[in-house]
């Protein structure tokens, strides 16, 4: 047995001479064709992982499709390519557009031309860019919008949702105001499900800073808007296997709903900072409900009004009670502050439990 193992192993030792023999009379050809073999099979390695991405993404796109349409929305497009060279986007679509099917007031958002391109540290991340030109139309007005739009989106190794981040920034949408930056940022907790408790499942996080409103416009208040901001969960997570529309009901009936643990509104003069939750009644129509501490509110009402956005009536009799518990937080101030709730149900907008605005269904 000892013989037979000193046999092999001396043959073993012999083969690996020789072949270090030859790779070292041979090195100059070797390596580069060790290079180009490498090479050769990362690109087809890359090939193969685009063109399963490209079948995902059809797929993804497909059942998108189908859970606007639940909720009267859709999408169009006049061209759509799929390329599975590296170097070249993924998708490219041309004209895309989303659009209401049913409502008061038909809208459309449209993108001129739209990519989108693989990460190149992650496969899993798919960037979108669009085109400078971007067009939203409600009714018969127009707002052309022209900026730097992106948005990535990230899913885990499964394939489920891990991140969404949307970036608008130097935006200039004609004739109305300049964003110097809005953001939306999404992602999945990974909660632990459990059956007896609502667990949140995602958080979400939305800030606008920098907007200069149109000087010809009427607003209240000034026209620069500093910042606004919110961070929501959702509580609950909603089961997608059959429908978007059916999962939802499903996530309510089991409790779940929106939690607003921070929003901060700086239009000077007014600041607002609050907190609430947002819940849906049976027809999905939604439920907000905030607790708010503010300063320069009445004012807000005040022009509001003066501007016929808000009820006569209703501003006059939550200003009388607003008026009750307003007080200076500094002697230097020049506007109150005041606790109010705030609250929107059943198309109608409240403040201290006073209707002030009802919305057309």
């Amino acid at each position: 047995m000892r013989e037979r193992l000193r046999n092999i192993l001396g043959s073993f030792s012999a083969s690996w001479s020789r072949t270090k023999s030859w790779g070292g009379r041979n090195k100059t050809f070797i390596f580069p064709f060790l290079f180009s073999f490498a090479l050769m099979f990362s690109f087809i390695e890359a090939t193969l992982v685009r063109s399963a991405m490209i079948n995902r993404f059809k797929t993804e796109l497909v059942a998108l499709q189908k859970y606007l349409n639940e909720f009267q929305l859709d999408l169009a497009y006049d061209h759509i390519k799929f390329n599975n060279i590296f170097f070249y986007p993924l998708v490219e679509i041309e004209n895309l557009q989303l659009y209401n099917l049913r409502g008061t007031e038909l809208w459309r958002l449209n993108f001129d031309k739209v990519s989108g391109r693989l990460g190149l540290l992650n496969i899993n991340k798919l960037n979108f860019r669009s085109s400078e030109q971007i067009l939203f139309a409600r009714g018969e007005r127009q707002f052309r919008i022209s900026g730097d739009a992106a948005l990535k989106i990230t899913a885990n190794s499964k394939g489920g949702f891990e991140t969404l981040h949307l970036r608008l920034r130097d935006a200039d949408i004609k004739d109305f105001a300049k964003i110097k930056e809005a953001g939306i940022d999404v992602r999945s907790l990974h909660s632990v499900k459990h059956e007896a408790l609502i667990m949140p499942s995602l958080e979400g996080h939305l800030e606008i800073s920098g907007v200069k409103l149109n000087g010809l416009l009427e607003y209240p208040l000034t026209s620069e808007i500093k910042r606004v901001y919110a961070k929501a969960t959702l509580m609950g997570s909603i089961p997608l296997q059959d429908s978007f529309l059916l999962g939802t009901e499903t996530w309510l009936q089991n409790g779940g709903f929106v939690d607003i643990p921070r929003l901060v509104v700086n239009w000077q003069p007014l600041l607002l900072v609050g907190r609430g939750t947002l819940n849906f009644n049976e027809e999905l129509q939604p439920r907000l409900s905030l607790a708010t501490s503010s300063k320069a509110m009445l004012n807000l009402l005040d022009d509001l009004q003066k501007n016929k956005f808000l009820d006569r009536k209703g501003v006059f009799v939550a200003n009388i009670l607003l008026n009750s518990k307003a007080f200076k937080l500094h002697e230097e101030d020049k506007h109150l502050t005041l606790t109010t709730p705030i609250s929107y149900q059943d198309n109608k907008l409240a403040v201290e439990n006073i209707t002030v605005k009802t919305f057309k269904p």
